[in-house]
């Protein structure tokens, strides 16, 4: 019988018997902890003591055991460690061994694994490979095909099958990493997502459960606590019970298809001018067809988002307003509704004037930018935009440091300044706005970490100090002696690697796409830019609707943050830093591990590694950086 009905059963009755029951073993499917609850309520965790247990053939059978507790129930599926004669890696595709947090393929070896498929030997060399990791010659690893996660208790976290991987907007999503998650949530009996095509030529990500009826908007604000943006389902579907196959495994080719992609029946059309308006900006910045119908429930991200096309949505929608509009805006609005009403509560005389009167033009753009609001008496983490002169890649680590810890962001300011010193200056200033005495507590990511160092610097000075000094994969300012000689052009093929960065994903490049043989030396700034901008739409790393105006004042923000690096001359700095640097990429690669950082500390260095590389590091690693960071600024 299936643990669910087991636990639903052991339930009943009002007293809890003495049962003889000592121990229970779970195993042969992923074990839902939320599903044991009405179970430990009747009887505690204790006596009988339940046991989860992770098993492969090729070990006839267990491969890991972990006694349940009820502290597990709103977690994931916790495997626990491996068995005395048993070793158990997780692996990235290279046998590289991943660190805390990052998902990977199960490897297991040791005394107690199957030398190999009886008359297989094909199939025998393919799943059974030499072990780099054991002491004696001849050992092995069997390639499992199953993902899991190491938490920082040191448990493993069971994630599913590696062929549940799947590719979305240029990123790479581990399905039963979503469906551990949506689990845990209270209420969820059983959960399967799915990458679901939606008839546009896009995937969307689809969660089915049973269990408790609930909210999907709910639902979904619940795993957003747990998961990035870009892992978050677009579409939930309600079951009373998930369909079976007949040895009681979830059946995912009889799920039925989700109305919300099959259909656009039950969109719901805007309902006055300004959800019109939104509507048609979504369409138009996203590049949709003219005849494509936003509803208004419909969600800015689901459509094709990225933090390019939040940057011009917010950009166009303030000269309509006539009124400053912090970019986070649409990450915490991203439905035309939600949106709508947040407009009317906070700008209700613009949001009235959308469509009966031109905006005013461009707005002086602030440098500060609140993420989230935290506790009061709590010192905020202030965090600085990197090159591009955006602060919304911050915005997943805010969440992860908990609703109490106020974070800020420290953007560009238009025009934009040319100078770290003059930068940091202006951003100490606004700092100070909002904290008037330190400590103080500043990060910051690539070359925001160049201008977060300088400000602690200029703190110091004035006799502050900054007891939190974060810089996270960044190299010292040092290293960047050779920007001064760059041309306009060659900066406008760092932009567009800067804007790759900013979609948040690879891009793919379509059947047969060619890059044109254009001699870059040959074109000043506005012809590469048009270039750019060309190629871009085409390879769906720009919006089709994104104006050469409007590229050229992102460039020209970035170019003026690229130079002045160049120009920088940093002095020596008393505090503490803390490196966080990326596991993978620049970091790998480099000779010095300080990344420069050693030569200008008087008062130490502490170098943390955590998942990713350079471009991915604030979205893979946004966990064990949250955590470390937490400790730090407890």
């Amino acid at each position: 019988f299936r643990q669910l009905l087991w636990a639903e059963e052991a339930a009943l009755g009002d007293a809890a018997p003495d049962l003889s029951l000592r121990w229970v073993i779970f195993g042969g499917e992923a074990l839902e902890p939320a599903s044991l609850a009405s179970w430990f309520a009747r009887h505690g965790d204790e006596r009988p003591r339940l046991i989860n247990m992770y098993g492969i053939t090729e070990t006839t059978v267990h491969v890991t055991y972990r006694p349940v507790r009820t502290m597990d129930l709103a977690g994931g599926s916790l495997i626990g460690q491996p068995l005395p004669d048993l070793s158990l890696h997780l692996l990235d595709p290279d046998l590289r061994s991943l660190p805390i947090g990052v998902p990977g393929e199960i490897h297991v070896g040791g005394a107690g694994l199957a030398q190999g498929y009886l008359g297989r030997p094909d199939l025998t060399a393919e799943r059974f490979v030499p072990d780099p990791y054991a002491d004696r010659p001849g050992a092995r690893l069997y390639r499992s095909g199953d993902l899991a996660r190491r938490t920082a208790q040191g448990d493993l976290e069971y994630l599913g099958r590696v062929d549940q991987q799947v590719k979305i907007r240029g990123f790479r999503i581990e399905l039963g990493e979503i469906e551990a998650a949506l689990a845990a949530q209270p209420g969820v009996r059983e959960a399967v997502v799915l990458a679901i095509d939606d008839g546009r030529g896009e995937r969307r990500l689809v969660a089915y459960w049973s269990g408790a009826a609930m909210e999907a908007n709910d639902l979904r604000r619940s795993l957003a606590e747990r998961l990035p943006d870009y892992m978050l389902p677009a579409v939930f579907v309600f079951l009373e019970a998930l369909p079976l196959t007949e040895n009681g495994k979830i059946d995912r080719g009889a799920l039925p298809a989700p109305e919300a992609i099959a259909s656009a029946a039950d969109r719901v059309p805007p309902r006055d001018a300004l959800e019109s308006f939104l509507a048609s900006q979504f369409r138009d910045v996203l590049g949709l067809p003219a005849d494509r119908e936003i509803g208004i429930d419909e969600d800015f991200f689901d459509l094709g988002g990225t933090s390019i096309t939040s940057a011009i949505f917010v950009h166009r929608l303030q000269e309509a307003l006539a009124e400053v509009v912090h970019v986070v805006t649409i990450f915490d609005h991203p439905t035309v509704a939600s949106l709508a009403e947040h407009l009317r509560e906070r700008h209700a005389g613009a949001a009235e004037r959308i469509g009966i009167s031109p905006g005013t033009g461009p707005l002086e753009r602030g440098v500060l930018v609140p993420l989230q609001a935290g506790s009061p008496g709590r010192r905020p983490l202030f965090c600085v935009h990197s090159v591009g002169g955006e602060v919304v890649s911050y915005r997943e680590l805010a969440r992860r440091l908990g609703a109490d810890q106020p974070v800020y962001g420290l953007q560009s300011p238009d025009p934009p300044l040319r100078d770290i010193r003059e930068m940091a200056a202006r951003y100490v200033a606004a700092v100070r706005e909002v904290q008037p005495e330190g400590p103080y507590r500043i990060a910051g990511w690539s070359m925001g970490g160049i201008v977060a160092y300088e400000m602690a610097r200029q703190l110091e000075a004035a006799g502050e100090t900054t007891d939190v000094l974060v810089v996270i994969d960044a190299a010292s300012p040092a290293r960047w002696a050779g920007e001064a000689e760059r041309t306009d052009a060659e900066m406008v093929t760092l932009f567009a690697t800067a804007l790759e960065q900013m979609h948040g994903g690879a891009i793919e490049l379509p059947p047969g796409f060619e890059f044109p043989a254009v001699d870059l030396s040959t074109l000043d700034a506005d012809a590469a830019l048009a270039l750019a901008l060309d190629l871009g739409r085409q390879v769906g790393l720009l919006p089709s609707g994104l104006e050469l105006a409007e590229l050229r004042r992102l460039f020209e923000r970035f170019q003026a943050n690229r130079r002045s690096l160049a120009t920088y001359g940093p002095r020596p700095y008393g505090g503490r830093l803390y490196l966080f640097r990326a596991a993978e990429g620049m970091a790998a690669v480099e000779e010095d591990p300080t990344l420069g950082w050693g030569e200008l500390l008087n008062g130490g260095l502490r170098i943390f590694d955590v998942p990713g590389d350079h471009r991915s590091v604030l979205k893979v690693g946004v966990d064990a950086m949250a955590e470390r960071l937490r400790g730090l600024l407890e």
